[in-house]
């Protein structure tokens, strides 16, 4: 309603429409003049400023190709998943690495977002056999060593990632069976090596 103004706000631009930044609950007082000169008696408002929530997410961060898992949500009152759900957990089953997001609304309206990323563990592995002829002599040993996984049971009883066999005369197999920490890989293999008969 009037030409020109003065804003008591500590930041922030002068005229009719200015823009505040605040981080505690400030009182700002404006006052107005019109093009005469004159002014009206200045107004006093105290703002009240509202509290973002602290949206944070737990959950695993990799997964099983084929398997679910849950994130939970925390810090607000009401949620909304970018998956399309609107509740404080998600289920969620990627096939690759996925960033999911979750807006967290709070009692006065404030939003805040969050982002988590959870990556399919694939669960590769090798197997190598030292000496790497698939023959060997009577009394000699064969190291068989795997990698990349966490759990390993050799069908010597070991549970190492690598152990020894001291094979027979004839064909010998040997059987290995591994997992991940996640328990959403398992695997057995066999490994076969012959003993030659000495002449």
């Amino acid at each position: 309603g009037a030409n020109t103004y003065w804003w008591s706000a500590p930041t922030g631009t002068n005229g009719p429409t200015p823009t505040f930044t605040f981080v505690s609950n400030p009182t700002i007082t404006v006052q107005g003049w019109d093009v005469y000169g004159c002014s009206a008696p200045p107004i006093s408002k105290t703002v009240t400023i509202l509290t973002t929530p602290t949206v944070s997410v737990s959950g695993p961060v990799n997964s099983c190709t084929t398997g679910s898992v849950i994130l939970n949500a925390t810090g607000a009152t009401t949620y909304s998943w970018s998956t399309g759900v609107s509740t404080y957990s998600a289920f969620v089953s990627p096939t690759v690495a996925t960033i999911y997001t979750v807006t967290g609304t709070n009692t006065v309206g404030c939003k805040n977002t969050k982002t988590y990323t959870v990556t399919p563990n694939t669960g590769p592995y090798w197997i190598w056999v030292s000496p790497p002829s698939s023959t060997v002599c009577v009394g000699d040993s064969v190291q068989i060593a795997s990698c990349c996984l966490v759990t390993y049971s050799w069908s010597n009883g070991s549970t190492n990632s690598a152990t020894y066999f001291y094979p027979s005369l004839g064909t010998n197999v040997y059987t290995l069976t591994v997992s991940d920490t996640f328990g959403c890989y398992t695997s057995t293999t066999g490994v076969s090596t012959g003993v030659a008969q000495p002449t």
